[in-house]
C-alpha cells in the first residue's frame, strides 16, 4: 500500500536535518563546494553526517535542487 511506503519514507528522513541555502560561504566551505562553477540553475546536493544540504548558486538552482 502506498500509504505504508510513504510512512516508512517519512520515518527514515525525520532524523535528518535539511539545510537549503543559496551560495552561503559557511555551507560551501564546510562541504568543499565551488558554486562559482555552477550555471544559473545549477545546484549541489551533499550529505554530511545526518545533514542533507541543497546549495545553489542562484535562487533557481536552489529551487531545482529542492524539487529533485
Amino acid at each position: 500500500d502506498i500509504t505504508d511506503k510513504l510512512e516508512i519514507c517519512i520515518r527514515n528522513i525525520k532524523d535528518f536535518d535539511f539545510i537549503v541555502t543559496k551560495n552561503e560561504k559557511e555551507a560551501t566551505s564546510e562541504l568543499n563546494l565551488d558554486t562559482t562553477s555552477l550555471k544559473r540553475d545549477g545546484y549541489y546536493i551533499k550529505t554530511k553526517g545526518k545533514s542533507i544540504y541543497v546549495v545553489g548558486n542562484e535562487d533557481i538552482g536552489v529551487l531545482y535542487g529542492v524539487y529533485t
